[in-house]
């Protein structure tokens, strides 16, 4: 089963998300940035448990998007990204690359 990684618990109904995979939350709450390299090192344990099938939704605080970003690119060099759309109610997915952009839903 695919896993949907979020990079930063909200107070928002991410149930459509499921659809996608079963939902991790990679961090809940005010995450202190004192120590940068604690930071990097949480956010790797997530990433080396992700496959590169698995999807991202990037919310939160900007320096945690980020450095999970990176992380994710170095482990597979690509990320499946959902983005919501309020038109439709629903998730959009994105396929995101070093050098491309595709809409996964085509």
């Amino acid at each position: 089963m695919n896993k949907v990684f979020i990079t930063n618990f909200q107070d928002k109904n991410f149930s459509p998300a499921k659809k996608f995979g079963e939902v991790i939350f990679v961090t809940k709450g005010f995450m202190p940035l004192d120590d940068m390299e604690d930071v990097r090192s949480s956010l790797a344990k997530y990433v080396e448990l992700s496959s590169p099938q698995d999807f991202v939704i990037l919310i939160g605080p900007s320096v945690i998007i980020a450095m999970f970003t990176v992380l994710w690119f170095q482990k597979h060099g690509y990320m499946n990204v959902l983005s919501w759309d309020n038109k439709n109610m629903a998730y959009r997915h994105f396929v995101i690359g070093v050098d491309s952009v595709t809409d996964g839903n085509s």
